[in-house]
């Protein structure tokens, strides 16, 4: 059953030759990830709810690995916090560099599909109202406002 947001939108499967432009509703993890790659500086277009938390979810899995190496190659969990050049360390900067353009570009577009512009990802400055307000902007359902933002 779909919902009045998404009846009469297609599926948002892409054909064979398509350049990702729709957002593609209830996106598998493995579609979701090489939609984030492929889409690595995109910053038009929509990104369903799907794509978006499917990639959250791995940026964050990935992010916890990183510190439990962080943690065990510097020694301990007392020496991680004051160790700055552990091989965890230089490994997390460098993870932290290769995704930050396509995590603002998955975000900006994740809040065109829910009818939102792009520039709220700003209220990430704002101190702790602002987070928050961005994460409910992000897990608001599909909206048809966001048909403009195509």
């Amino acid at each position: 059953m779909s919902s009045p947001v998404t009846a009469g939108r297609p599926s948002g499967r892409p054909d064979e030759g398509d350049d990702f432009a729709a957002p593609l509703y209830g996106a598998t993890p493995r579609e979701a990830l090489s939609r984030v790659f492929r889409k690595y500086a995109v910053f038009r277009g929509r990104a369903s709810r799907s794509e978006f938390w499917w990639w959250f979810l791995f940026a964050s899995a990935v992010n916890v690995v990183l510190k439990i190496v962080d943690v065990v190659s510097s020694g301990g969990w007392r020496a991680s916090l004051v160790s700055t050049g552990s091989a965890g360390d230089v490994i997390g900067y460098v993870w932290a560099l290769g995704i930050v353009v396509p995590a603002l570009a998955v975000m900006v577009r994740r809040l065109h599909d829910s009818g939102h512009s792009g520039f709220w990802v700003l209220g990430v400055l704002i101190p702790v109202a602002g987070p928050l307000i961005l994460l409910a902007l992000l897990a608001a359902p599909d909206s048809t406002a966001g048909d403009r933002f195509d």
